[in-house]
């Protein structure tokens, strides 16, 4: 009878709409978890190092592995020394002891999914100290639906160590205030793991945050607060220090070579201009939807700012974050990562108090949107294998040439079966604000599942070099004296280095050392000229690539 009993009420509860309003129910909390591994696993195994960043933080990760050298990173033997090497460090462990099972990369991808795991939790954990127990979830939605976390969280990004770091900062800075000495230590924790991978500069930015509080209102900075700011000061200062430390006593290179990497700041080079607005210019697109929520909670509390340290607190350590940034971080996207997560908090204490019909047009824009892309990859994916339509079917055979297509029926299956799974998510809930950001989250991850899922194989085909490394190695003279290169990236270097065990001299330094053999990379419609003496012996390029060119020479005698 309790059975029967049991099962009909499983039934009742599967055939009603879902309701997105805080509470848990076991189908909700089914639903978040899908979303959540739906999101975070595909894409962390099953396709080679990609360029440009992810190929330079293998090729160092490699390097480490097969040179040795846990102080000094390195590519293809040669030192870099761009950050901190903890997410190097993780990363070689991660392949040291799981690549029986995964290929090199794969293994050290999953440390990826480790600090990006990290900040999810950190992140629901700070929502539900901050706000309240029902904020926990919509926070990590609202994080892991912002459009410019979805690349770098499947990547090996060493910037996802300070990314880690800051989710831990904030749940430190939410504690300060009901158990100071618990929040000084996991805020100096924070800022220890951001500063032993991204510098120690920005790691001890969020030292401010407090201070700017007490500023705004004298109760939100105590004696107890001071106290657990030395303390996190004294976790977080030993963790900078340690590694520039280590390199002075054990390593003879230059300070000038490795001080930018350990302090964060920026490092121009190369004709490089100073970009101050860069943050402030890609956050429109990169934090969306997490930005215009977190502006409207921000402009609602303006005139109730000084008594809302829910509010306060994530804005305070926004602008800090921003205002840092913009002057000591190198322009790039995946230096922002940390940025997000101020604006995941304060979104998530809007989305209940959002007008109606802007959550609506959320929540319509994202389903649509999103179901137009999922539409648009299975009608690829059948046009790659019938031949139909057939439009379609050639610009599929132009960005992927020499590809075989073939179906991979356990990955079909289940991309059928996640993509049945969103359609009934999306259409059975009940329209509420939380419903906008579930479906938002949710199509985002449906195209993510799909183009790893269904397309993985095409796209590893184009941005690989492990077929062109194998083509420049069958190339090669026997026994060349040594190979010398012009123009080679450090990207490119890594991979030939991976893929094929092949490691240059710069021209510079094949002055010293006579090279026969020269690999010339340069832009398609330039020819490299190589010089009187040199033979070309072979080109290529990545298949479908329209840019890189690649041409090897030989000098005889």
């Amino acid at each position: 009878m309790n059975t029967k009993s049991h099962s009909a009420r499983l039934s009742d509860t599967l055939r009603q709409r879902i309701v997105f309003d805080g509470t848990s129910t076991p189908v909700k909390t089914a639903l978040f978890i899908i979303i959540c591994l739906a999101w975070t696993l595909p894409g962390l195994v099953g396709h080679d190092p990609w360029k440009p960043e992810e190929a330079i933080a293998f090729g160092a990760i490699h390097n480490l592995l097969t040179d040795g050298g846990w102080l000094v990173p390195g590519i293809a033997g040669v030192p870099y020394l761009e950050q901190p090497p903890l997410f190097i460090w993780a990363g070689a462990l991660f392949a040291s002891l799981l690549s029986p099972l995964f290929s090199q990369h794969d293994a050290a991808r999953l440390a990826s999914g480790l600090f990006m795991s990290v900040a999810m939790l950190f992140t629901a954990l700070a929502a539900i100290r901050l706000i309240d127990v029902r904020a926990g979830r919509i926070s990590v939605l609202i994080l892991i639906g912002s459009l410019g976390l979805l690349l770098r969280a499947h990547e090996i990004t060493p910037q996802l160590a300070p990314f880690a770091g800051m989710s831990i900062v904030l749940y430190g800075l939410v504690r300060l205030r009901d158990a100071p000495w618990k929040g000084g230590i996991w805020l100096g924790a924070g800022m220890g793991l951001f500063a032993l991978g991204g510098g120690a500069a920005p790691a001890l930015l969020p030292v401010v945050v407090p201070l700017a509080l007490g500023a705004m209102k004298r109760d939100w900075l105590k004696k107890e607060t001071l106290k657990a700011l030395a303390l996190a000061l004294a976790i977080a200062v030993p963790c900078a220090l340690i590694w520039p430390v280590l390199l002075l006593l054990h390593t003879d290179l230059p300070v000038s070579s490795w001080l930018s990497a350990a302090t964060g700041f920026r490092v121009l080079e190369g004709g490089r201009s100073f970009e101050p607005y860069y943050f402030a210019r890609i956050l429109p697109w990169y934090a969306l939807p997490a930005l215009p929520a977190a502006l409207w909670a921000w402009w609602r509390a303006r005139k109730q700012l000084r008594e809302r340290y829910e509010q306060a607190m994530p804005l305070a350590t926004f602008l800090i974050l921003l205002a840092g940034y913009s002057f000591m971080r190198e322009a790039r996207d995946d230096m922002a990562l940390p940025l997000l997560l101020p604006l995941a908090l304060a979104a998530a204490q809007s989305i209940d108090r959002l007008p109606r019909g802007l959550a609506s047009f959320v929540d319509w824009f994202g389903t649509v949107t999103f179901f137009l892309l999922a539409a648009l990859l299975w009608t690829g994916w059948s046009a790659a294998h019938t031949g139909v339509p057939e439009d379609a079917a050639q610009w599929v055979l132009r960005q992927a040439p020499d590809l075989v297509h073939r179906i991979n029926w356990p990955l079909f299956l289940l991309a059928s079966a996640l993509t049945l799974l969103w359609l009934l998510a999306a259409f059975r809930t009940r329209r509420s604000n939380r419903r906008a950001i579930v479906n938002w989250t949710s199509g985002i991850t449906l195209v993510w599942m799909l183009g790893n899922l269904l397309w993985l194989p095409a796209i590893d085909h184009v941005r690989s070099y492990r077929e062109t490394a194998k083509t420049l190695k069958a190339a090669l003279p026997a026994h060349p004296a040594c190979i010398a290169q012009s123009g080679l990236g450090d990207a490119q270097r890594a991979a030939f280095d991976y893929h094929a065990g092949l490691r240059f001299l710069d021209t510079r330094q094949s002055a010293q050392i006579p090279c026969d053999v020269l690999l010339v990379q340069s832009a398609r419609g330039s020819e490299p000229q190589a010089g009187n003496g040199w033979v070309l012996l072979w080109q290529g390029a990545r298949p479908g690539d329209k840019k890189e060119l690649f041409s090897l020479y030989h000098k005889h005698g």
